[in-house]
């Protein structure tokens, strides 16, 4: 059982103190990198969930967190297991976003990656994408520094019509304190 106190802390107990993370980050020579892995039970909605708490996986982890002051400078896609559709892979969309600490409020549900990011970029095992801003798909918080500390979330807005059936995805968002 985990709930959030009044003080704004996430409190776990027994097993759930354990959850192992999904995710980590690399500091090398003043840049930052923060690994994650998403999978597609993550996005079984078109609302947005904290990576690793949807549907079973991992439940009561924090979820992949970044920090207030990191500059945003690119988001990296790496399919490691093809992400397929019993609708329409390439109709489906992959929406990654950041929703504060109180696990409620929004910072930006589609600030990494808007609903532009369709399937078509995540359905073939070992392809890579890279975001960043002006390529397609890119969210309004990438080229940004963040005013608040967020929870990594994602969703699939076609879930209806195109919901995901298998599917996990590396994610590499790089950034620096300036």
């Amino acid at each position: 059982m985990s709930w959030l106190n009044t003080d704004g802390l996430y409190i776990k107990y027994g097993t759930e103190e354990t959850a192992v993370s999904r995710g980590g980050e690399v500091e090398f020579d003043g840049s930052h990198q923060y690994h994650f892995y998403v999978d597609y039970t993550d996005a079984l909605s078109t609302t947005n969930t904290i990576v690793g708490t949807a549907s079973g996986t991992e439940i009561g982890s924090q979820g992949p967190f970044l920090p207030k002051g990191l500059r945003i400078t690119q988001v990296a896609v790496f399919t490691e297991t093809a992400f397929t559709s019993s609708g329409t892979i390439g109709t489906s969309t992959f929406v990654l976003g950041l929703i504060r600490e109180d696990r409620t409020t929004e910072l930006d549900f589609d600030g990494l990656t808007t609903t532009s990011f369709v399937g078509s970029v995540i359905d073939t095992q070992g392809e890579t994408t890279d975001v960043r801003v002006g390529t397609t798909g890119a969210g309004a918080l990438i080229g940004t520094t963040l005013a608040n500390d967020g929870l990594l979330c994602v969703a699939n807005s076609q879930h209806a019509s195109h919901p995901f059936t298998a599917g996990r995805a590396r994610i590499v968002i790089s950034g620096y304190y300036p």
